[in-house]
């Protein structure tokens, strides 16, 4: 494989993670890597599992599907990670990988989520529970279809036989749901260590599989037996240690292989198995080397005191020594020396800081537990494994593989060395050990309590409402690894036996054999909880709040003190506790004497008594929880760790260990009672989650929220009356400087080298940060909390204005992103902050800069360092709420000028909100934003702050639907089946949101009276597009009147009576009010009227049992054609109806796919997926329904190919068939495109349904299912299977509405065909002549240059003749103005004119990539006009002439060749409807007289002959007729006509009187508007007017002109939609088939592509359709041009 494959630029990454991998020193891929990421599918999303040994670089494979799927496919990567300790190493990894880049990175470990939750991430890091309970979260709220891969790092953990079954229950879960659902697509990728059954996982999770031994470090295995080292793989003696130096009580040779280690500048890492072992190994190393450093002239010891720095060694121990246990003496001595041990007694903050140092090489040797070799990645030249046994019992294999393959830093070490240190007696063991291979993995589902798990893993689907019935059960457990081992037999007696105990304990009901959660189901789904617990949780809470103690908090903390803590806490001192429990007071023996400790329990326990009965075990369980609670309550009051050591008998990192696991069950058991209703509960119960964690008061919470405090500091500053957040952000430097100086140990002061200079002393460690004096600590915190305000309130800037004299210190400056959806992250402008980060290992970088170091060899012993008694140390801050948290957008930046405070120590306690009341002053614009951001800069510490008030923490609470109650009898959920479907994503396509079509031009155009006046009359946007629900009191008499009589008035003129051979339309075919109808309207005897808002006939009764099914279905994957023809073509023919859902997914790039330079493969090599493409859409699949069906059928092309696309032809070559399908025109072209077909069958669109009943705008499916549907699901618009099912539904529903309204047939006659007609134009586009459009740019560029040479030499001036505001200046100073008759006004109107034709629509059109122009045309408009989308031909200027130049932009849209446009444009088309409609007579004669139609009505208005009648008189008559048929008013006109209001006035009335008939029509039209709210075009399309009846003079008004319009202009609309419907049909039958194509609508102008040999009979046929398209009082002439260009149209 050459170099250039391997390299990391050739892989297609964003160049910011390019050089964010080249700052680590990666510019390339190791082959393995390569060939791994190119092996079948991986790159298209398939499943993986692979392995490779430690340090191979697994986890690189990783992430370049990471982030593929994270920047590609923009969905969620979730990886999981067996330990918390490897979750905080990778989180902060995976941040810096992705620094630069908008993708936010964020852990989720124990209690800790961050804010925002996991909707606020992009890449969620978490362990095994937490992994598991974001998918249970998902699966409730349906939100899996946002993730696109899950990582396992790990993955023989599925062996383990604690948590193997939590995560191979997860796994099952994506199986399943990806099964069953068409719009999850989830790429599951698994490393593993080698194991001899990878095939069955790889299996199991329809896996490409790929393995490799491939180690960039090579290991050398050795097994140690007395002084002879063997090789692990043959046994075969390597050598023989002999030390070159002496070493004193050495048997195993263990110091020497220490010392050997250091000399050579190298690190070792030893695991021994007990902590005392550790220490005691620790000290001996330690000691050694002190006694051989301390000899000066021996080359050994100059070479040691050469290796360890004692400067870089004193840093450490300082940092130790800052801790809140301070400086263990143990340490203190083997740290002096580069020694260190590290096992589960120290604290957290103990372990980080030994990590550091190992890692930069400053602590050499390292004696851990086992425990480590799973945790965070510590490699080392050589791994010593102290023994083959622990316990007693070999070693697990899988244990010592992962031990010993630590050994070898890649890029330090040429090679790795490992010795398993054995005696004679232990040979046989440690061979065994050294040359065993791995252990197939087995599903822990079948181990153990096989009932537990199993009914954790039913329980958890059933709560999620993914499982539904005992049958879904079966097929769930099937995806299990369990049924794959089982050689995929399934036992069904261990699950009916499952379900049944979930239902006798309440958690789950059946009914009718469907399976539905109870309230106690779901709180254990929430709180992540096994049932068994979920039963002691109920029963204890509901006890406890029958019966509360609140003297003090120790019941409360009872309550949340894990159950597991019997196995936690390990053995007891008896005579400790009942030590304790003497000297407890009242109160809180009350607390022990209420949950049933006995001192006689206590007593017989000292003696040794063996407790077998399990009552016994229970008091003993009990009293141990209860002692482990008094320890947690000394906790959360502040006592000192280490007294709280001595005082319980127990080790600090057990004691840590506890405080994380009770602070991640208080999170448990809040959600839990959450969920249950109990609120005052989780109230109480809230506020320990954080507080545990931290180890406080709840008072000092709030400050806590402050990554870079600790309880000690916190505790400090709000005892100097610091209190709040904001009281921090505001206060006083020196204040705080001087706090924090008393919280410093005066030991550390008098050590410093440089007490002179207090800006130079270093001696404070803030979290993450180096070494800072007081005064820098003090600028970084209360930076640090004006940070924080600002992230919370969401600002993009503010400016700190105080009165510090060190404010030039203090960053004022900030930064602000996007990260993702909903959360806004601030980020501080200064470098130095870009590395805080709590949640990691303290760094110990920069050492050198520190003033202290250690005499490593000084003759003196080591030192004892005595322990400080400080309180417990601060770690991340920390939300409870698992899932919740998410903040709003804010638009503007908020300037904050902030007054000096003074910070006394009676400064109030206050509110964030009520400080950011105070402190909020004015609002600017920022001025500028950040081009380059990353939202994981400065690690955790930018992350958004949950929800939590000052002093408690408050959480938003959901509103919860179903019924709190107390009693579990009656705690019963309906199940809402979460809609199903088979594998491929569904995504819906996007729809073009309606632009404003009524583009401003600078030409005078044919259709500026149309679209002008439109948008004038249309100004009052909220009237215009707010629709008032018909009033259901109103009478049924008046609606009759609305939706029938009136109708029934125009029948006789709408259709054509006429018998030719052009379509027979008759009035059967249009009239609305026909027999359909008017049965369809009397049968709803309980409707009092329409109303287009009302509740949908089909309401789903969620409280009665037998109308479960009303909202289920099953999904069915069509395997075999013939078969599902065989059974249900015959239903479908008999019904002839269908709904359909078409499975579409946007196509990436294969230009800009990761990897796919490499691999040389694209989309478009994929036979399938070519066929089945239109544009960036591609079809995967469909799904189909019919009348009564609970079965949706579902089509997956990949797996049936082109016998699915048979089955769709047939369907949609049915002419007689109804299809029901959403977006009906964007789905005709993605079926004509994708699949080559050309449906004939009839299309039925819900949202052109409720277009014609709301009159709205096009709605979304979300709001048609709300506002239509009684659905209580969750809406997945983006599933295939979903949309089938519910636009069923819809459709029956709002048929219904439209035929209460009379307008059923005009949408099935003409909306829906005008979508189809629209759909083909559409696809057949309109040509392009390029050249054309070139030469017309230069000419443009041309004149413009003059125009502006020009304007120069008139003005003498230059300026910018597109700003308006140098123009009036330029005229106030030349003292013209734009009416004023002179050169320089035309020279820059017609530049400016020049301007507009190259910018808004030269420019655009050439840089189309094709030689046709695809517009998107809108029928969702008010009126019913249709209109587009840009590309908007519509408003595609006319010819005109600038300087002799014939500008025409319409001359570049031409014909085919062979072929000529043909424009067909009704004359008059608005007048002609108002004539008919009003039946003036005047109106009438002028319309029906032959000659010029405006010169006939010049002459009878002004009673003068037709020979008198001048151009400019018939251009003022046209202006009034169509100002009128506006509803222009006097202001308008007179600005049109440019004359004065009161001749305007006078030519109105003119007007009315000389055709009263019109104005009688007007005025008859606004009173049932007025009565109705609403008015009605020709074809009975309604709209309706709430402000008709306004109080407001100039609203009323503007709705009368716009209801004026409306019938106009909408009964215009229709006519010309007849029209096109007639000649689609008749150009769609005989010669004139596929030889006549629409091309282009204008309103009332159609614009046809004719091939020549068929251009006169197409002519013909299209003028005589057209004007016998509808029957009116008045002849409905047509004038027909054609040319070859649309510029040339004669």
């Amino acid at each position: 494989m050459t170099d250039d494959l391997c390299s990391i630029d050739s892989w297609g990454l964003p160049a910011q993670i390019v050089e964010n991998y080249k700052k680590r020193g990666i510019i390339s891929m190791f082959p393995w890597q390569v060939e791994c990421l190119t092996s079948d599918g991986v790159l298209d999303g398939r499943n993986l599992v692979y392995s490779a040994p430690t340090s191979a670089g697994k986890t690189m494979v990783a992430e370049l599907l990471t982030m593929q799927t994270v920047l590609e496919r923009d969905k969620k990567v979730l990886i999981i990670l067996p330990f918390v300790s490897v979750v905080r190493e990778k989180m902060l990894y995976f941040q810096e990988l992705f620094e630069g880049t908008n993708k936010r990175v964020a852990g989720f470990m124990g209690s800790y989520t961050p804010a925002g939750g996991l909707r606020s991430v992009n890449i969620a890091i978490a362990t095994i529970e937490k992994a598991n309970g974001l998918i249970n979260r998902l699966m409730e709220e349906d939100g899996l279809q946002d993730v696109g891969c899950i990582v396992v790092d790990e993955l023989h953990m599925l062996g383990d036989s604690n948590r193997g079954y939590l995560l191979e229950l997860l796994l099952t879960k994506i199986k399943y749901m990806s099964k069953i659902r068409s719009n999850i697509s989830i790429q599951i990728v698994g490393m593993s260590a080698t194991l001899p059954n990878l095939e069955m996982l790889a299996k199991w999770l329809d896996a490409t599989l790929y393995q490799t031994n491939f180690r960039p470090v090579p290991l050398k295995e050795y097994l140690k037996i007395g002084k002879n080292v063997y090789n692990a793989n043959n046994l075969s003696l390597s050598h023989t240690i002999e030390p070159s130096f002496l070493i004193k009580n050495d048997p195993d040779d263990i110091k020497y292989l220490c010392i050997d280690t250091i000399l050579q500048g190298y690190s070792i890492l030893i695991f021994c198995f007990t902590k005392k072992w550790c220490e005691s190994l620790a000290l001996e190393i330690a000691s050694e080397i002190k006694r051989l450093g301390g000899v000066n002239n021996s080359k050994v010891g100059i070479d040691l005191r050469n290796q360890l720095s004692g400067e870089n060694l004193g840093d450490v121990l300082e940092q130790l020594r800052r801790c809140p246990v301070g400086l263990e003496t143990d340490l203190s001595k083997t740290i002096s020396f580069g020694v260190a041990f590290h096992h589960a007694g120290l604290t957290m903050d103990e372990r980080d800081i030994i990590e550091g140092a190992f890692k930069q090489n400053i602590v050499r040797v390292l004696i851990a537990t086992s425990t480590l070799s799973s945790g965070v990645n510590l490699p080392a030249r050589r791994v010593i494994v102290r023994s083959p046994h622990c316990h007693g019992f070999p070693i697990d294999i899988l244990q010592y593989r992962q031990m010993i393959g630590r050994a070898g830093r890649m890029g330090v070490d040429t090679a790795g060395e490992s010795y398993l240190i054995c005696n004679e007696n232990e040979r046989r063991m440690g061979e065994e050990i050294a040359t065993q291979n791995l252990p197939p993995i087995k599903s822990c589902l079948g181990v153990g309590d096989f009932s537990s798990c199993l009914k954790r893993a039913l329980l958890e689907v059933v709560a999620g409402c993914v499982v539904c019935s005992t049958e879904e059960a079966f097929e769930y457990i099937k995806c299990t690894l369990l049924y794959i081992s089982n050689g995929e037999n399934l036992n069904e007696t261990p699950i009916h036996e499952c379900l049944k105990l979930l239902i006798e304990h309440q958690f789950v009901r059946e009914s009718d054999n469907k399976l539905a959660p109870t309230n106690l189901g779901q709180a254990c789904l929430a709180a992540s909880v096994t049932p068994e617990i979920g039963l002691k949780l109920i029963k204890e809470l509901d006890r406890a709040r029958q019966n509360f103690v609140l003297d003090s908090e120790l019941h409360l903390l009872y309550l949340i003190t894990p159950y597991s803590v019997s196995d936690q806490i390990g053995h007891l001192d008896w005579f400790r506790v009942l030590g304790v429990w003497e000297k407890l007071p009242n109160s809180m023996r009350k607390v022990g004497d209420m949950i049933g400790i006995e001192e006689g329990f206590i007593v017989k326990a000292m003696t040794g008594t063996s407790f077998s009965m399990s009552s016994d075990k229970h008091k003993l369980a009990v009293h141990r929880r209860f002692y482990t609670s008094l320890l947690l309550y000394d906790l959360i009051n502040e006592v000192p760790i280490n007294t709280v050591v001595l005082k319980y008998g127990t080790s600090k990192g057990l004691l840590q260990s506890l405080q994380q696991s009770s602070s991640t069950f208080a999170g448990m058991v809040t959600q839990f009672c959450k969920r249950l209703g109990w609120s005052s509960l989780e109230l109480l119960i809230s506020q320990f989650s954080e507080r545990l964690q931290f180890g406080v008061q709840r008072q000092l919470v709030e400050l806590l929220r402050l990554d870079c405090l600790n309880s000690i500091t916190a505790r400090t500053l709000y005892n100097a009356g610091i209190q709040t957040i904001p009281e921090l952000a505001l206060a006083d430097l020196r204040l705080v400087q001087r706090t924090l100086t008393k919280a410093i140990p005066y030991q550390s002061n008098i050590n410093n080298n440089n007490t002179d200079d207090e800006d130079k002393r270093k001696n404070i460690w803030l979290a993450g940060r180096f070494a800072l004096n007081e005064k820098e600590a003090a600028i970084f915190i209360i930076n640090e909390a004006r940070h924080l305000l600002q992230r919370e309130l969401g600002l993009k800037s503010a400016s700190w204005v105080d009165n510090n004299n060190e404010e030039e210190d203090l960053d004022t400056s900030v930064k602000i992103r996007p990260t993702s959806r909903d959360v806004t992250v601030i980020e501080n402008s200064q470098e130095s902050n870009k590395s805080i980060k709590s949640l990691v290992n303290v760094s110990v970088q920069n050492l050198s800069n520190s003033s202290k170091s250690v005499e490593l060899f000084a003759e003196a012993d080591c030192a004892n360092t005595k322990i400080e008694e400080v309180t417990n140390k601060d770690y991340k801050r920390e939300s409870l709420d698992l899932f919740e948290g998410s903040f709003e957008h804010t638009k503007f930046s908020i300037t904050v000028n902030v007054s000096q405070k003074n910070n006394s120590d009676n400064l109030s306690y206050k509110s964030i909100s009520d400080s950011y009341l105070t402190e909020l002053i004015n609002i600017n614009i920022p001025k500028e934003l950040e081009e380059k951001w990353d939202c994981n800069n400065g690690g955790e510490i930018i992350l958004e702050m949950s929800q939590r008030d000052v002093g408690s923490k408050k959480r938003k609470r959901e509103e919860d639907s179903q019924t709190k109650n107390d009693s579990l009898n009656d705690i019963f959920i309906e199940p809402q089946q979460k809609y199903k479907k088979i594998e491929e994503p569904s995504t819906s396509c996007n729809k073009p949101e309606t632009s404003n079509f009524f583009e401003s031009t600078m030409f005078p155009d044919s259709i500026r009276i149309d679209t002008q006046l439109d948008k004038l009359l249309n100004s009052n946007g909220k009237t215009d597009t707010t629709l008032n629900v018909i009033s259901k009191e109103m009478s049924e008499s008046v609606m009759q009147l609305a939706f029938q009589n009136s109708f029934n008035s125009m029948s006789n003129t709408i259709i054509s009576p006429k018998k030719n051979n052009v379509v027979a339309m008759t009035c059967k075919d249009l009239i609305i009010s026909d027999s359909e109808d008017m049965i369809a309207g009397s049968q709803d005897t309980s409707s009092s009227g329409p109303s287009p808002r009302k509740e949908s006939p089909i309401k789903p009764n969620a409280n009665a049992n037998s109308k479960l099914d009303t909202w289920v279905y099953k999904t069915k994957l069509m395997e075999n054609i013939d078969l599902f023809a065989r059974d249900h073509f015959p239903d479908i023919k008999r019904r002839k109806e269908i709904t359909l859902a078409l499975n579409v997914s946007k196509e990436i790039s294969t230009e800009q796919k990761i990897g796919a330079r490499i691999v040389r493969r694209s989309l478009e090599n994929n036979r399938s997926t070519k066929l089945f493409k239109f544009n960036d859409q591609v079809l995967n699949g469909f799904a189909i329904t019919w009348y009564k069906q609970t079965v949706v059928h579902y089509v997956d092309f990949n797996k049936i190919g082109l016998s699915g696309l048979s089955l769709l032809k047939k369907l949609l070559s049915n002419k007689n068939l109804t299809v029901n399908i959403t977006d009906a025109k964007l789905s005709y072209k993605i079926i004509s495109q994708c699949c080559n077909i050309n449906p004939v069958c009839k299309f039925r669109d819900p949202f052109v349904a409720d277009w014609l009943i709301n009159g709205q705008q096009k709605n979304s499916l979300d709001n048609l299912i709300q506002r239509n549907l009684n659905y209580q699901g969750n809406i997945q618009t983006n599933d295939a299977v979903f949309n089938a099912f519910i636009t069923h539904k819809l459709m029956s529903t709002l048929k219904h509405q439209l035929k209460q309204i009379y307008i059923y047939k005009t949408f099935k006659d003409i909306e829906m065909p005008i979508q189809i007609i629209l759909a083909k134009m559409e696809l057949y586009g309109f040509g392009l002549n390029k050249e054309h459009l070139i030469e017309l740019n230069d000419t443009v560029n041309q004149l413009m240059a003059n125009i502006s040479k020009q304007v120069f030499e008139q003005s003498g001036i230059k300026f910018n003749m597109q700003s308006p505001l140098e123009w009036a200046k330029v005229k106030k100073k030349l003292k013209i103005s734009d009416s004023s008759p002179n050169v320089l006004v035309e020279l820059v109107q017609n530049w400016r004119k020049l301007s507009c034709l190259r910018n808004t629509h030269i420019n655009m059109y050439i840089t189309l990539q094709n030689n046709r122009v695809y517009c998107d045309s809108n029928t969702y408009s008010n009126t019913g006009r249709i209109s587009m989308h840009e590309p908007n031909l519509q408003n595609i200027p006319k010819d005109y002439i600038i300087e002799n130049e014939i500008l025409s932009l319409r001359s570049a849209f031409v014909s085919k060749s062979d072929q000529t446009l043909v424009s067909v444009d009704f004359c008059q088309i608005e007048l002609r409807i108002l004539a008919h409609l009003s039946k003036d007579s005047i109106l009438l004669s002028a319309l029906k007289s032959p000659g010029d139609v405006f010169i006939n009505l010049s002459s009878k208005w002004h009673n003068i002959p037709e020979t008198e009648v001048c151009d400019e008189l018939r251009q003022k008559t046209k202006q009034v007729c169509y100002g009128m048929l506006y509803g222009m008013g006097a202001v308008t006109l007179s600005e049109t006509l440019n004359v004065t209001q009161d001749e305007a006035q006078k030519l109105i009335s003119e007007f009315k009187s000389t055709f009263p008939g019109v104005n009688k029509y007007f005025n008859e039209c606004l009173i049932q508007c007025r009565s109705m709210g609403l008015v009605k075009t020709l074809s009975g399309r309604i709209r309706h007017f709430p402000d008709i009846n306004s109080k407001v003079p100039k609203i009323k008004s503007q709705v009368e002109r716009q209801a004026i319009n409306t019938i106009i202009q909408g009964s215009a609309a229709d006519v010309t939609k007849m029209a096109m419907i007639k000649i689609d049909k008749i150009i769609n039958q005989g010669i004139l088939n596929s030889r006549v194509q629409l091309v282009m609508h204008l309103h009332d102008e159609l614009i046809f592509d004719v091939e020549n040999r068929v251009l006169d009979e197409a002519c013909s046929t299209i003028i005589k359709t057209m004007e016998s398209a509808v029957n009116l009082c008045v002849p409905l002439p047509v004038k027909l041009r054609k040319g070859s260009s649309w510029g040339d149209l004669k």
